[in-house]
């Protein structure tokens, strides 16, 4: 995964439904958490197919929120982007390198990149702190 992704596609990685437009896919949600909003799934598939499209593709300085709120998000202090810490050894994992080269990683990548990382690490996390008892 590159470090320097842009909330503008679905990624590779993400369910079919996600990159058919039928859930809210990472770039949507990113995008939405960083501007503290909210949209439900409910909402999200009664939306049009070409606007579900546009608001993927649409990057957060372009009116993203705007647009979001015109198909119905509504502010959420929940919501608000939280920037976590990542465990560089499951990053590692993830991005099948060594620790030294997932923390250099960790330490270029976008808000985005950095925001599939968390994803994809709290999928392999439970693992790799399994495999680290052992």
């Amino acid at each position: 995964m590159r470090p320097d992704l842009t909330p503008t596609s679905c990624l590779p990685f993400e369910p079919e439904s996600a990159r058919s437009l039928k859930w809210l896919p990472w770039a949507v949600r990113y995008k939405l958490d960083e501007a503290g909003l909210r949209l439900t799934l409910g909402q999200w598939q009664k939306l049009p197919f070409l606007s579900r499209a546009e608001l993927v593709r649409r990057l957060p300085e372009q009116d993203f929120a705007l647009e979001a709120r015109k198909a119905g998000a509504k502010t959420s202090d929940e919501c608000r982007l939280k920037q976590r810490q990542i465990d560089v050894s499951a990053a590692a994992v993830v991005l099948d390198c060594t620790s030294t080269e997932a923390l250099a990683w960790l330490n270029h990548a976008s808000g985005f990149s950095r925001y599939a990382m968390e994803k994809l690490t709290s999928l392999v996390q439970p693992q790799y702190s399994a495999q680290k008892r052992l």
